[in-house]
């Protein structure tokens, strides 16, 4: 692996202020000390659909029956951000089935699943009405299939240069719109591609983890703007997006952004600093700059 510019990071990561650490997604068949993750998976045989399609008859309130049977990982991927304690999932421990499929554990999606998502089952459940009909969400996810698990474990968590020597599947920004497309527009400079920013309605999960991977394995620097899946949006904060991609693409990132629209060095009591020109951590500056730049393009034109 080549040598990681931790320095540059530290800059880059000042740059997009008020963005928060990136988290990355990587296979191993170690699993950390301390984790969190789900204790197990709703079972997708037909004795374990029965039983879920039971517990829908005691628990009207079908978001309570979801929570039994369901753990987005999402309500996990939070408290990892909030504390930084890494977020686990197996082909034992997945949560909800749909993960299972996205994070590589398991060949193809379950048919429930399409039903589940799209129209339901007459007479027994509605369905979520993200899909027109199962077979519209089933072609959706045959997409993403050939996606298989590197290792045993499949880990969440937040980003250090010393995380290098791993295989690095995705890693996801979270920011606010501004911050997100600061960073959309220097993938667009680092691919020198108007199409290497992706809007694709999918599940949670998979616009922070399967798309990257496929990307990757289709040997394409391109990344995927989330999340658009309601489902997971409740474990966001209001207005959050993410932007996430194959490492190979943030490498690139890191060589080119100070060439930039992002990068301008200012001096601040002796020592030079990287201010975002789009950010909102100081309104007053970035008004200024971009004042200036139309004066001086006024004053080019005569």
């Amino acid at each position: 692996m080549a040598h990681f510019p931790s320095t540059s990071y530290s800059e880059l990561m000042q740059c997009l202020s008020p963005c928060e650490q990136p988290l990355i997604a990587f296979y191993d068949d170690i699993r950390p000390k301390r984790f969190i993750g789900p204790s197990d998976g709703l079972n997708m045989s037909p004795r374990g659909i029965k039983e879920f399609l039971r517990t829908l008859t005691y628990f009207p309130d079908t978001r309570k029956a979801k929570e039994k049977h369901f753990r987005c990982i999402f309500q996990f991927i939070m408290q990892t951000r909030k504390n930084g304690t890494p977020s686990v999932f197996s082909a034992e421990q997945f949560g909800c089935p749909g993960f299972r499929f996205y994070a590589g554990f398991q060949k193809t999606l379950p048919t429930f699943n399409h039903h589940f998502t799209s129209n339901g089952i007459p007479g027994i459940y509605p369905g979520e009405r993200f899909y027109p009909s199962a077979a519209s969400a089933k072609k959706s996810a045959e997409v993403l299939e050939g996606t298989t698990a590197k290792g045993k474990y499949l880990v969440f968590k937040h980003f250090s240069p010393s995380d290098t020597d791993k295989s690095i599947e995705s890693i996801i920004f979270f920011g606010n719109p501004e911050t997100i497309i600061g960073l959309a527009g220097l993938v667009r400079y680092a691919t020198d591609n108007d199409h290497s920013v992706h809007s694709i309605y999918c599940s949670g999960c998979s616009s922070i983890f399967a798309w990257p991977k496929k990307f990757l394995s289709n040997g394409k620097d391109e990344a995927i703007l989330g999340v658009f899946d309601l489902a997971a949006r409740p474990w966001l904060k209001p207005g959050e997006m993410t932007l996430a991609m194959p490492f190979s693409l943030f490498r690139k990132i890191l060589s080119i952004y100070q060439s930039t629209f992002i990068y301008k060095p200012i001096k601040y009591k002796n020592h030079k600093n990287a201010d975002m020109l789009f950010g909102w951590n100081d309104i007053k500056r970035r008004s200024s700059y971009i004042h200036s730049l139309f004066e001086k393009s006024s004053s080019d034109d005569k």
